[in-house]
């Protein structure tokens, strides 16, 4: 079926976080970056089920020119780039680790690429935010850095109750222990800074 050659393409770039840069993770100008950022923040499971139903006889720049998709996009791709701005004022990197807290914005779903788009340098980021439900500590790792990753932050988060991936993981602390989220976080990354520093 070559007419959902490009639908494939992009599914399996983006299941896989599988971006070529920060640049094409974050700016969103393909078609199908677009329809992700609609499907991940849209709440709506009407506007999903017509996306679905849409890409199986649309190329994607159809389906996201779609009048009811496209004011979607446009009101949530404002808010994204709101999210980067605020990013850019609460980031900063130290020793090759990004530290930033975002708990007083509304920004518990906000793209987890921007830390690196700001720091390509970064090896690796540690993010504070919260929500209603929970107070959480988020650490990554850049997945364009060409430096050697030799921390599993999976094992990391979990002496602090969370866990993950190798190059992902997160805590979740109750929405009143916004101070132990942000202990935390501090603790990792001196960590990070730490091993990195020992590596150089």
């Amino acid at each position: 079926m070559p007419d959902l050659d490009d639908l494939i393409y992009w599914a399996d770039i983006i299941d896989g976080a599988q971006f070529p840069d920060a640049k094409t993770a974050v700016e969103l100008k393909e078609p199908a970056m677009r329809l992700m950022l609609v499907i991940e923040a849209s709440h709506s499971p009407d506007l999903i089920h017509r996306i679905i139903r849409e890409v199986q006889h649309k190329s994607l720049a159809e389906v996201i020119n779609d009048p009811e998709i496209h004011s979607t996009f446009e009101r949530l791709y404002a808010h994204h780039f709101e999210s980067i701005e605020i990013m850019r004022g609460a980031a900063k990197c130290t020793n090759g680790v990004i530290e930033f807290d975002v708990s007083g914005y509304d920004l518990d779903g906000y793209n987890k690429f921007i830390p690196y788009y700001l720091f390509p340098e970064s090896v690796y980021s540690v993010g504070v935010s919260q929500s209603p439900i929970r107070a959480k500590v988020s650490v990554g790792t850049n997945p364009w850095t060409k430096h050697e990753k030799r921390h599993n932050l999976a094992k990391l988060c979990e002496q602090y109750g969370g866990g993950g991936h190798s190059v992902v993981a997160a805590i979740s602390f109750k929405p009143d222990e916004l101070d132990n989220a942000r202990a935390a976080a501090k603790e990792i990354a001196q960590t990070l800074q730490t091993d990195l520093k020992k590596g150089n």
